[in-house]
C-alpha cells in the first residue's frame, strides 16, 4: 500500500492562533474599559456591545480588537469596519447576536488564488452573514491541522480559481498523508474515521456560496495513491480500499490499518 491514502472528502483544518491584549493610551486593560455601560446599545431587546464605541474610547486597533469583544456582552454591535479577532474568540462570538453593517476577520486567514484568480474570498465575515454555517466555515480556520495543510500553509478555505463556464462537474476531494517529520510503527493500529464529503459552491449566478452536495464517504470513494483516472486499461474500482477494511460506526466510517499500510 502507498504513502497515501486519498479520500473523497472535503478536509477542514484548523490553525490555534494568540490573541494580544490592547490597552488604552492611559495603561488600563481594554477588555476592563470596554464593561463600561456607556457602550451599550439595545436594540428591539437585545443589548448590544458597541465594539467601535469601545475602539474609539480605549484606543483599541481594529486588527487587534480581541478585548472589545467580552465574554459577557449579550451581543455586538459593530456600526460599520472590520474588526480581526483571534480563532478562540471569533469562533466564541459568532454564537450570539450581531447587528450593525460592519464584520469580523480571523487574524490568520489567509487569502489564496491559483490560476490567476482575480476575485478571491478575503474571509471577511460580515455581520449580515453571521449564522450563515456556509459564510462560517469559509472564514474560520479549519477543525483540525494536518502535517500537508500546515507544510502548504493553507489552514483556511478558498476560492483558488476564477469562476468559468468551463465546469461541468464538481467533486470534493481531500488525502491524508503520513508527516515525514514523525516516525510511525509498522505495527501501529491506525483507524481512520471519515464523515460526510461536504462541497461548498460559487456561481457567476448565485447570490454567494451554497452547499452543493453533502455525501456519507463510503468504502468505494477511498482509494490508496497514486491513482489515474479511470479508462478502459485502468478501472479505478480495482483500485479501491478492500471493502472489508471500513466499518461503518455511527453515521461515518471507519477504515482500520497499521503502520506498515501507511509507510509502504
Amino acid at each position: 500500500m502507498k504513502k497515501m491514502i486519498a479520500v473523497l472528502l472535503a478536509a477542514l483544518l484548523l490553525c490555534s492562533c494568540n490573541g494580544q491584549t490592547a490597552t488604552t493610551s492611559s495603561g488600563t486593560p481594554a477588555a476592563e474599559a470596554s464593561t463600561d455601560e456607556n457602550f451599550i446599545r439595545e436594540i428591539e431587546g437585545i443589548k448590544y456591545f458597541d465594539v467601535k464605541a469601545a475602539a474609539k474610547a480605549t484606543g483599541t486597533l481594529k486588527n487587534k480588537a480581541d478585548p472589545l469583544f467580552p465574554e459577557d456582552a449579550e451581543g455586538y454591535y459593530i456600526e460599520r469596519g472590520t474588526y480581526t479577532v483571534s480563532a478562540d474568540v471569533m469562533r466564541r462570538i459568532i454564537k450570539k447576536p450581531f447587528a450593525g453593517d460592519g464584520a469580523i476577520h480571523w487574524e490568520g486567514y489567509k487569502a489564496v488564488s491559483l490560476g490567476g484568480n482575480e476575485d478571491i474570498f478575503d474571509g471577511d465575515l460580515p455581520v449580515s452573514k453571521i449564522g450563515d454555517p456556509l459564510y462560517e466555515l469559509m472564514c474560520l480556520p479549519n477543525e483540525q491541522g494536518s502535517y500537508l495543510e500546515t507544510f502548504a500553509e493553507r489552514y483556511n478555505a478558498a476560492n483558488l480559481y476564477p469562476i468559468t463556464d468551463e465546469y461541468y462537474n464538481a467533486l470534493p476531494i481531500g488525502a491524508v498523508y503520513v508527516n515525514p517529520d514523525k516516525k510511525l510503527p509498522d505495527d501501529a493500529q491506525v483507524t481512520l474515521c471519515f464523515g460526510n464529503i461536504v462541497l461548498l459552491v460559487r456561481t457567476k449566478d448565485s447570490d454567494g456560496w451554497f452547499l452543493a452536495s453533502e455525501t456519507l464517504c463510503e468504502p468505494i470513494n477511498i482509494y490508496p495513491l497514486p491513482w489515474t483516472l479511470e479508462n478502459d486499461a485502468n478501472p479505478v474500482q480495482n483500485m479501491r480500499m478492500a471493502p472489508e477494511l471500513a466499518t461503518e460506526v455511527d453515521g461515518h466510517y471507519e477504515l482500520k490499518l497499521t503502520g506498515a499500510d501507511l509507510n509502504g
